[in-house]
């Protein structure tokens, strides 16, 4: 009689009716209404949890533009959801590493997939140079490594981020 919601994060208001007052059409109209507006409710409480991280953020007004705005960013007109959330948590990400290894792990933690390195990184410390090659999967995003890096090595280092 009541319609239930596919979420099972939704309560449905009908189950603390009494047996009696649920045979009642006007009190199966009035459930169904509550159900909606507490769905509503339940999904914009979701959505503003996700925004409060960054890696969920979405194209909502207090998404992703709320994080680019407190930041500092100002986005390309194109830039996909997903390079725009990079963009954040490179931003966000401003501890200076100054190791290789420490290096080597913010790379993989920001560009990887599910841990694995889609990268390169390789420090000639006589000639001074940083070299990270990428994997061609994650050519795109060649501009923010290149940030990335440049901004988290010493002065005097030089920094060449390339393609294989």
């Amino acid at each position: 009689m009541f319609d239930s919601n596919p979420r099972d994060s939704h309560i449905s208001v009908g189950e603390y009716l009494p047996q009696f007052m649920r045979v009642n059409n006007s009190f199966a109209h009035i459930v169904n209404t509550e159900n909606h507006e507490l769905a509503a409710i339940s999904d914009a409480v979701d959505a503003a949890l996700d925004n409060s991280f960054s890696a969920f953020a979405d194209f909502s007004p207090g998404g992703i533009a709320r994080w680019e705005k407190l930041l500092g960013i100002i986005p390309q007109s194109d830039a996909a959801l997903r390079t725009r959330r990079l963009e954040v948590l490179t931003r966000r990400n401003d501890r200076l590493p100054y190791t290789h290894r420490t290096l080597d792990a913010a790379l993989t933690e920001l560009f990887g997939n599910n841990g694995t390195a889609r990268h390169i990184l390789s420090v000639n410390a006589p000639a001074f140079t940083v070299t990270v090659t990428l994997l061609p999967e994650i050519a795109d995003l060649l501009p923010i490594v290149q940030r990335f890096v440049r901004g988290r090595v010493p002065a005097n280092m030089i920094v060449n981020v390339s393609v294989v």
